[in-house]
């Protein structure tokens, strides 16, 4: 345990695949094309058996995939399945259902506080207000500037993606503070990801300022 971090192991793999996925998406044709998609999947389902929350990244990794190559989108959700509910089911074979119970069971008896969930919003959002602040002007701009020319910049494409990728983690934070016994590192996807939005956001409002 002195050697396993599983929060910064998780950060690494949710991380990687969000940030292949676009670009693998559109490259490589056939065999190789599908592959690279394959492989994204694969990152992103196996960070489930990293921290269970990595099921949020699946699901986030598949929308961004039907948008950008839709007729990629069903080898995303076959490799994905089939590494996520047959690891599973071979993890809980192998250990005569303990795996199921460490990870769903356990954690499904404890208590959830709804007062905890809405209270991590605030606690995300307004820690860093310059954070949030230049993300949500930086959206706002893209979506003028999207509305007026019918183009999306090629500089605020990042900028997409990284907000998409904080919103959902903001999510994954305040579902796991909400829970009983959590601490506050759940809160740390959120974190690295607002920061990726944030440095995402000047290129995106300097592009915008141009046009």
């Amino acid at each position: 345990y002195d050697v396993v971090r599983a929060d910064t192991l998780f950060l690494f793999m949710i991380t990687a695949g969000l940030a292949a996925i676009p670009r693998w998406a559109l490259a490589g044709e056939g065999i190789r094309g599908h592959g690279r998609i394959a492989a994204a999947a694969a990152i992103l389902a196996l960070s489930f058996f990293c921290k269970q929350t990595g099921i949020f990244y699946v699901g986030l990794g598949g929308a961004i995939v039907a948008i950008v190559a839709w007729r990629r989108a069903l080898i995303y959700i076959a490799v994905a399945g089939v590494l996520g509910l047959g690891g599973t089911a071979a993890a809980n074979a192998a250990t005569g259902g303990w795996f199921w119970t460490y990870v769903s069971k356990i954690h499904r008896a404890h208590d959830f506080s709804m007062d905890r969930f809405w209270r991590s919003y605030g606690y995300i959002l307004w820690h860093f207000r310059a954070l949030t602040i230049v993300v949500v002007i930086a959206l706002v701009a893209t979506l003028v500037v999207y509305i007026r020319t019918r183009t999306l910049p090629k500089q605020c494409q990042p900028l997409l993606l990284w907000s998409s990728a904080f919103a959902m983690s903001t999510v994954v934070g305040a579902v796991g503070w909400g829970t009983e016994f959590a601490h506050f590192n759940a809160y740390m996807p959120a974190f690295l990801h607002g920061a990726l939005a944030a440095g995402a956001a000047l290129p995106a409002l300097a592009a915008c300022a141009q046009i």
